[in-house]
């Protein structure tokens, strides 16, 4: 294999920078939005790249799948700036970087491609996301200038890009960053039992589950830890590994993966399963949240979970605890019987998410408007107390990006200047960048506009003292 290189597996063409093409695609995969739609450098997909089905890849060697990119000047990785590692698994490495072109700090998941097992994975988990999928480009994207994007369901984790690092044999998948962890990490810490809150929940799951579903996929591993959140309060679907392409809304699966602790009973039997298998597994991840801990028992293995689900009732909440409207939302979501359990599309007519649609539509609307107001006002000349926006985390995490991406800016940028091709002065950052910056680290505008000022001043000053003030 060269040093440079693409990967092609059933019907995508993943390069250093980017997806090229996706199947169903008559044209480039916008993705990072670099180059015109003729291969991005004019290579045409590589034989047998057009062969469909995990047994036609698997007789595929990974290695006669890359074609020469050494042409190749500027890579995705080259955009993106790494901050720390978020998680370690089975599937991969994901860490929190930065795309420095938009500010737009992003998860990126690392895989061996050169691993079947994960190649098959990475593959259903790309075909599943490509669904939702935001481009997050460079200069002259309305997500570099600073916009709020949604990709077309805003309840599944937004997918951007992937690429190839030849020289370590990766394919990175480039997420949308939720900052505020896991449902899992809510059943952590005890719970949470207000059912204004579950029903928010659940509202958000529900839509995109539907979505999901009304694309003939079926997830197949729905828990706390893949249902992200964030500080404005989004809950969304992650971790599309196992997802299963279906046939049609009668079809049924049959191959026994996922979690067995959240496995409907029809699967953990053995037994062919279908979307109804996704809802039971919601219901049984939010009794977990609201009760702070898994409800049935686990102390005998899978022959102990079988004999719960398959002989026992199913758990019910407490009746002293939760209201009833809630415990029978539950209880329908827990139907033993798939056939009883209502789509989720029928769980969005339930009592218990009445008021949802309004509350979900004045959230965003007051979210945008904060965003409005904070554009019109300039803080740059104002001295004013700002510790009380926004959390401390949020604070140290300001300040690591704005030192790490404006050092790393002027370094291009004096690079530039040697070369005779830069502008004649050390550039701000545009506002609208720092505005969505701002907006993802839950922290008011000019608290961020003045970070960024003070460090660009520091900059300028190497050049010789000069600290005139934006205008």
């Amino acid at each position: 294999m060269s040093d440079s290189g693409t990967f092609a597996i059933e019907g995508f063409l993943i390069r250093p920078d980017g997806i090229a093409f996706a199947p169903g695609d008559n044209h480039q995969s916008p993705g990072f939005g670099r180059g015109p739609s003729t291969g991005r450098r004019g290579s045409p997909l590589p034989r047998g790249s057009s062969k469909s089905g995990e047994d036609a890849e698997a007789k595929t060697n990974p290695k006669d799948n890359m074609v020469d990119m050494t042409t190749m000047t500027t890579t995705a990785e080259d955009e993106l700036l790494r901050l720390c590692v978020l998680g370690k698994g089975a599937g991969g490495i994901v860490y929190k970087a930065v795309h420095v072109p938009s500010l737009r700090i992003v998860a990126i998941k690392k895989i061996a491609v050169f691993d079947q097992d994960k190649r098959h994975q990475m593959v259903r988990e790309l075909k599943a996301l490509y669904k939702n999928l935001v481009p997050i480009a460079g200069a002259g994207s309305s997500t570099a200038r600073g916009s709020i994007r949604e990709g077309p369901c805003p309840y599944i984790v937004a997918f951007h890009d992937a690429f190839i690092t030849p020289s370590e044999g990766n394919i990175s998948i480039v997420l949308e960053y939720m900052d505020g962890g896991s449902l899992q990490d809510i059943v952590d810490t005890g719970g949470c039992g207000l059912e204004s809150v579950l029903a928010n929940i659940s509202y958000r799951f529900l839509l995109g589950i539907d979505f999901i579903h009304a694309h003939h996929q079926l997830h197949r591993d729905i828990k706390p830890s893949n249902l992200l959140i964030n500080h404005h309060g989004a809950v969304k679907i992650s971790d599309f590994g196992i997802v299963r392409e279906m046939d049609g809304t009668q079809a049924k699966a049959s191959t026994f993966v996922g979690t067995l602790t959240y496995m409907s009973p029809e699967r953990i039997s053995g037994e062919e399963y279908s979307y109804a298998s996704d809802v039971w597994s919601f219901g049984l991840s939010l009794f977990t949240v609201a009760l702070g801990r898994y409800p049935l028992q686990t102390e005998g293995g899978y022959w102990g979970l079988l004999h719960s689900l398959r002989d026992e009732p199913s758990p019910s909440l407490p009746e002293d605890e939760f209201s009833t409207v809630f415990r029978d939302f539950i209880d329908q979501c827990l139907k033993k019987d798939p056939k009883e359990r209502p789509s989720a599309s029928q769980l969005l007519e339930h009592p218990f998410l009445e008021g949802c649609t309004e509350q979900l539509e004045q959230s965003e609307q007051e979210r945008k408007m904060s965003r409005q107001r904070d554009m019109m006002e300039d803080g740059r000349d104002e001295e004013d107390d700002m510790e009380d926006f926004g959390s401390d985390t949020a604070r140290s995490e300001l300040d690591e990006i704005c030192e790490l991406i404006m050092d790393l800016e002027y370094e291009r940028w004096k690079k530039k200047e040697a070369n005779g091709t830069a502008s004649k002065s050390f550039p701000r950052v545009p506002r609208s960048k720092l505005a969505a910056l701002a907006d993802q680290l839950g922290l008011r505008l000019k608290a961020v506009e003045r970070r960024f000022e003070r460090k660009w001043l520091t900059l300028i000053g190497r050049l010789g003292g000069h600290s005139a003030r934006r205008k």
